[in-house]
Parts: C-alpha cells; sequence; structure tokens
C-alpha cells in the first residue's frame, strides 16, 4: 500500500471508512519492510540513511500517532458515556 492511499484512507471518518486494524497493521509491516530494505540498500551510500528511509520512518511514527489518537477517542467517548461515531446516543442508565 503506498503513502498516498494510506493517506486517502485516513481521511475517512474516524469509526466508519478509515483503515481497520488490520489495514493498519499490514500498511505498518509493508512500511517496516520498505525501511529494512531501505536501510541495506543505503548502508554502503550513504551513513545516515536516505531521504526517502527517513520518509517511510516518518510514516510508521504517524500510523503510530493517528492509531493512538483514535484509540484515546474512543476511550474518552466510551467514559463519557457515549457510543463513538453516534450522534444524540443517549447515556445508559
Amino acid at each position: 500500500m503506498t503513502a498516498r492511499k494510506v493517506r486517502r484512507c485516513r481521511q475517512g471518518n474516524i469509526m466508519g471508512d478509515g483503515l481497520s486494524d488490520i489495514e493498519l497493521l499490514v500498511t505498518k509491516l509493508d512500511l517496516e519492510q520498505k525501511r529494512v530494505q531501505l536501510q541495506e540498500r543505503d548502508r554502503h551510500v550513504q551513513p545516515h540513511g536516505s531521504m526517502e528511509l527517513r520518509a517511510v520512518h516518518l510514516l510508521i511514527e504517524k500510523l503510530r500517532l493517528e492509531k493512538m489518537r483514535d484509540t484515546l477517542k474512543k476511550r474518552r467517548a466510551f467514559e463519557q458515556g457515549r457510543q463513538p461515531g453516534r450522534v444524540g446516543f443517549i447515556r445508559a442508565l
């Protein structure tokens, strides 16, 4: 999955159109594989890694932070008695 596709998928609704947990995991694994390949390729060329390698690092970190943000939003909504993704949900007594 390309970075563009990841961005396009993540622009969807938090609960609806976004990437599922499995898709996020697969995307992260793909990026990790690409990171390892780039490290192997760039080891002899550039001592600190290429710009492409840094971009992959940033994408991995971005996915991790987005997942954390989504989890916190869901937890906060649950603690407030709301069901995430629903408008006007009445608090259960």
